[in-house]
């Protein structure tokens, strides 16, 4: 499922897209592009609103900080990790292999 263009994510800031109306944070480091679910796991925030440093993103609302590469959770580190997906990019497009859990299907 394509969701953005790669020349739309500048490097190192968090873009949300909405694949089937599901919030995902996109992050590009270093010419190579992650995914994560678009709400922080421990109270819903949005961390594309939030700032990414070194390979972590860290929520907006209370700091929590998860890996863009894999999801988990960096500190503190008690509510688990946010969800990734599977990214590609082909003729600078990127592609989200795996739909994301609550996605709306038949929009």
């Amino acid at each position: 499922m394509r969701v953005a263009g790669l020349d739309e994510l500048p490097d190192r800031t968090p873009t949300e897209v909405y694949p089937g109306g599901h919030p995902v944070v996109l992050v590009r480091l270093a010419g190579e592009v992650f995914a994560l679910d678009g709400r922080c796991p421990h109270r819903g925030g949005p961390l594309a609103e939030g700032t990414v440093e070194g390979c972590a993103i860290r929520c907006p609302w209370h700091g929590f900080r998860y890996d863009v590469r894999t999801g988990e959770p960096l500190f503190p580190d008690a509510w688990g990790p946010a969800p990734s997906y599977a990214v590609r990019v082909a003729n600078g497009q990127v592609e989200l292999l795996v739909a994301p859990a609550g996605d709306n299907k038949g929009q």
